[in-house]
């Protein structure tokens, strides 16, 4: 829009080219009454900006005290700084994983319950285990947390040093 045409939309000219003020008074409260209208609109879009607005859960598929217990809690206690809002770790051991895996799968697709999920979850039970649920279509990864290292252990009667002899 030229300078000529954006004038000639907010200006109301009198015939001796004086700015009719009236008019643009006109259209300023028009233009006041529309924003008023509009806060309802910004107050809703805040609201749904400020989620998460209830504790966020973190399902961990072992039991308490495991290395993916402690792991699953050292992640907790971090992400109320980045999230803004408190993690409530909730442990559910069994089948390897399954139970707590089912129970992600099955929760409310809103962001508030995340799973730390696995070798085991994600790769092995599928192969293993007849499962109701596909943890790889089913489920998001969002981010590594840790890596424990595994190695295979034989007994000490063995000669062996490498996995082929």
């Amino acid at each position: 829009m030229s300078m000529h045409n954006f004038r000639r939309h907010w200006r109301c000219a009198s015939p001796g080219g004086l700015l009719n003020s009236t008019a643009v008074v006109k259209r300023w409260i028009f233009f006041a009454c529309i924003m008023v209208a509009c806060i309802p609109i910004f107050v809703e879009a805040a609201r749904a900006a400020a989620c998460p607005e209830r504790p966020v859960r973190l399902i961990i598929p072992f039991g308490p005290d495991g290395v993916s217990d402690v792991g699953g809690r050292v992640v907790a206690a971090g992400l109320p700084d980045s999230l803004g809002q408190q993690v409530v770790v909730d442990n559910h051991g069994g089948a390897s994983g399954l139970i707590a895996t089912e129970i992600a799968v099955h929760s409310q697709p809103n962001g508030y319950t995340l799973l730390l999920g696995n070798v085991n979850v994600m790769a092995i039970n599928p192969h293993i285990q007849r499962m109701k649920i596909e943890p790889v279509k089913d489920l998001a990864a969002i981010a590594p947390v840790m890596c424990i290292p595994t190695v295979v252990m034989g007994h000490i009667s063995l000669k062996g040093t490498t996995l082929k002899e």
